[in-house]
């Protein structure tokens, strides 16, 4: 039998890993190139679409982790979060970056809607509800 080097060695377990960088390489590059179909809120299937246009659906809150989502290869829907690859692309520094911009805006709107609905309710405007009506 030949003597393997210690090279060869490494190199043998490197490829038997989990995390093979090959393998990893290629599924990144398949899902990017890849047209997918998710659905949305209402299960309606939408699409097809790239990684960029889920990636703006990302920042404006119509996908997440749990959207169920299709592309070719795959037997049945499955949400974003258990496709290899697909959830660090979508969720880039860029994308995150957005995301966390985002968020005060919305908590704003979020409470100004609310504090807006309670005055509605509770009829602080000073006029009544039938003058509203008219």
């Amino acid at each position: 039998e030949l003597d393997r080097g210690k090279g060869q060695e490494i190199n043998r377990v490197w490829t038997r890993s989990i995390f093979n960088p090959l393998r990893y390489y290629y599924c990144a590059m398949a899902t990017q190139r890849n047209l997918w179909y998710y659905r949305d809120r209402l299960m309606v299937p939408r699409g097809p679409c790239s990684v960029a246009t889920l990636k703006r659906c990302w920042v404006q809150g119509i996908v997440d982790g749990d959207t169920l989502i299709w592309g070719q290869g795959m037997m049945e829907f499955a949400p974003i979060k258990n496709v290899f690859t697909l959830t660090g692309q979508i969720r880039s520094l860029d994308v995150r970056v957005a995301c966390a911009l985002k968020k005060p805006f919305f908590k704003f709107a979020y409470w100004n809607a609310r504090k807006q609905d309670w005055k509605n309710r509770h009829n602080i405007s000073g006029t009544s509800q039938l003058d509203n009506w008219r």
